[in-house]
C-alpha cells in the first residue's frame, strides 16, 4: 500500500528484532525474492519482548553470555546477505534503556562485542553498521552524543558506523512544540560531519498540524513539513558542507498520543510526500 501510494519501490526496509527473535519471516522472505530486493535495516534490541520489557544486560552480552543468540542471527544474516545489503543497528535508541540494560559504557562494549562476533568471528558479509540515537540526544539530552557514541573498538574494528537518528515532529501529541525538519536534523548532520560519517535517518514522522489540539491547519502544515524536509536534505545540508545522507526511512503509522504520521492523513500531505519520494534526489535506489 505504501509503495502504491508513493509510486515507487522502497529502497530500504526497516525491521526490528527482540532478543533471540528470528530474522526471517514471511515479509522478509517475500522482499528478498524481489528481482531487486530492498536493503534491510535490522535493529537487534536487548529485550525479550517488543515492548522493551525483560531486558538483557549489555554487560552480559559483552562478556559472551549470549553467543548462541548472536551466532544464530549470524547464520540468518548470511542468508540475507546472499540477496541484499543490510544495515545493522545494535539496540537502537539505547538511551531509553539506561539502567535496565546498563550504562552508556556497557552499551558501547556490547556494540563492539556484538559487531565483532557477527562481522569477524562469524564472517557475515555485506553489512553496514549504524548507531542510532534519539534526536534529542543530539541536542544534549541523555548526556549528549559523546556519552553514547562508540568511538573506538577494543577489537581493532574501524569506527566506520553510520550516524543513525530517529526524527519525529510530534507536536502537542508529545507535549512539545511543532518542530521543523531542519530543527530536528541539523544537529545530527553536524555530528555526522564532525566525525566524517554519512547520516542515516532510521525513523521519521510528522503529525498533522491540528493533531492533539494543535493550532496549525490540517493538511497544509504537514505538507509544508514534507516540502521543507526535501529541500533541507537535497539542497540545504549539502550547501552547508554536510556529508552524504545514506538513507531516509519514513515511519508510516500512528503517533503516540493520538497523532497520525501516515502520509495519507490528508490529501495535501500525501501529495507532498509523493513529490518528495519522486524527487531525483531519492532516485538512486539501493
Amino acid at each position: 500500500m505504501f509503495e502504491s501510494e508513493i509510486g515507487r519501490k522502497i529502497a530500504v526496509y526497516p525491521t526490528y528484532r527482540s532478543w533471540g527473535q528470528p530474522i526471517l519471516n514471511n515479509t522478509i522472505t517475500q522482499l528478498l525474492e524481489r528481482t531487486t530486493p530492498p536493503r534491510l535495516y535490522l535493529a537487534f534490541q536487548a529485550f525479550l519482548d517488543s515492548n522493551g520489557h525483560n531486558a538483557i544486560h549489555w554487560g552480559d552480552i559483552a562478556n559472551g553470555l549470549y553467543n548462541d543468540v548472536i551466532d544464530s542471527w549470524s547464520a540468518e544474516l548470511t542468508q540475507v546477505a546472499a540477496a541484499t545489503h543490510t544495515y545493522i543497528a545494535f539496540h537502537r535508541e539505547p538511551e531509553q534503556s539506561v539502567g535496565s540494560c546498563g550504562s552508556p559504557t556497557d552499551f558501547q562494549n556490547a556494540y563492539w562485542y556484538f559487531r565483532n562476533r557477527v562481522e569477524v568471528v562469524n564472517a557475515v558479509p555485506r553489512l553496514t553498521w549504524v548507531v542510532t540515537l534519539k534526536d534529542d540526544t543530539y541536542h544534549g539530552k541523555h548526556g549528549g552524543t559523546d556519552t553514547w557514541w562508540p568511538g573506538s573498538s577494543q577489537y581493532g574494528l574501524p569506527a566506520n558506523q553510520l550516524v543513525g537518528v530517529d526524527l519525529f515532529n510530534r507536536g502537542l501529541c508529545h507535549s512539545k512544540n511543532w518542530r521543523s525538519f531542519e530543527w530536528l536534523a541539523a544537529n545530527p548532520y553536524q555530528f555526522a560531519e564532525l566525525i566524517s560519517r554519512p547520516l542515516f535517518i532510521g525513523e521519521c514522522g510528522c503529525v498533522e498540524g491540528d493533531d492533539c489540539g494543535g493550532g496549525l491547519p490540517h493538511g497544509t502544515a504537514k505538507a509544508q513539513w514534507f516540502e521543507d524536509a526535501l529541500v533541507y536534505m537535497r539542497d540545504t545540508a549539502p550547501s552547508l558542507g554536510f556529508g552524504p545522507l545514506a538513507a531516509f526511512c519514513y515511519s508510516n503509522g500512528s503517533a503516540a498520543g493520538g497523532g497520525n504520521y501516515r502520509i495519507d492523513s490528508s490529501p495535501e500531505a500525501l501529495a507532498a510526500f509523493k513529490a518528495l519520494a519522486d524527487d531525483p534526489f531519492f532516485s538512486k535506489g539501493p
